[in-house]
C-alpha cells in the first residue's frame, strides 16, 4: 500500500531559550551594585542633615491677579470700538458687541485660569 495522502502536520516548536549572563552588576572593586531607592533615602538623610535650609522655604506669596483687569479694559475699549461703528451700520455693530461681549466672557472667565 502506498504511503499516507495525508500525513497528520508535524509538530514544530522552538528551541529553549538559553541565555547567559555576560555582564554582571557590580560597583567599583567587584561589590554589588546598591539599591537605587535605597541610594535615595541616603541621599534625602544627608539633604535634610546638612541642608536644612531647603526644607523650610516659605510659600509662594498669592499676588493679584491681573485677569479681571485686563478682561475689562480689553471687552471696554472693543466695545468703545463697535459702539463708534453704531453710526454707521447699527444692527452690525450691535451683532458685533453681543458676539464679542459673549466670547470674550467665555474665554477670560472659563477658559483662563489666574495669571
Amino acid at each position: 500500500m502506498p504511503a499516507d495522502p495525508n500525513p497528520p502536520p508535524k509538530k514544530l516548536t522552538l528551541k529553549a531559550a538559553e541565555f547567559e549572563s555576560v555582564n554582571t552588576p557590580t560597583g567599583h572593586g567587584g561589590a554589588a551594585v546598591p539599591d537605587p531607592l535605597e541610594l535615595l533615602r541616603q541621599n534625602r538623610e544627608h539633604e535634610k542633615a546638612h541642608h536644612s535650609i531647603y526644607d523650610q522655604s516659605p510659600a509662594p506669596v498669592k499676588r493679584r491677579s491681573r485677569r479681571n483687569r485686563e478682561y475689562l479694559a480689553i471687552l471696554l475699549g472693543a466695545n468703545l470700538i463697535f459702539a463708534l461703528m453704531l453710526f454707521y451700520a447699527p444692527i452690525v455693530a450691535l451683532a458685533m458687541m453681543a458676539f464679542f461681549s459673549g466670547g470674550w466672557t467665555w474665554v477670560m472667565l472659563v477658559c483662563f485660569d489666574d495669571y
